[in-house]
């Protein structure tokens, strides 16, 4: 990554996203897998066996870690961009909020949470 923390910060939220897009791929083709099972008249007992033994369960904490990794970076991203915009181009959390379309509470929060980016 270059020096570049609003660059940085991007590059991180959509690795993250693909992360999550792979989990979910996997998700997606287990329960396929399972449908196609169904369909096909299998018992719901030997469907949950196979999706069990075919890594059901780790699957789907994968998609959760992957969604609230994705998550605190995308929040992190809003929040140091507020604080920028706030601190570098000296716009008033009204104007921000307006910009962003979200309260000026909201901007006041994200802004708070937010390390100086410096």
């Amino acid at each position: 990554m270059g020096g570049d923390w609003y660059l940085d910060s991007i590059d991180e939220v959509l690795a993250l996203a693909e992360g999550l897009r792979r989990a979910l791929d996997r998700t997606d083709e287990l329960l396929s897998a399972a449908r196609e099972q169904r369909l096909a008249g299998e018992p719901l007992g030997t469907i949950i066996r196979q999706m069990a033994e075919d890594g059901g369960k780790p699957a789907r904490h994968t998609v959760d870690d992957a969604y609230r990794d994705w998550t605190a970076a995308i929040s992190a991203y809003r929040a140091s961009a507020i604080r920028a915009v706030v601190d570098e181009e000296g716009m008033s959390h009204s104007d921000v909020a307006r910009l962003a379309g979200v309260s000026r509470q909201m901007i006041g929060r994200l802004y708070r949470s937010a390390s100086p980016t410096s």
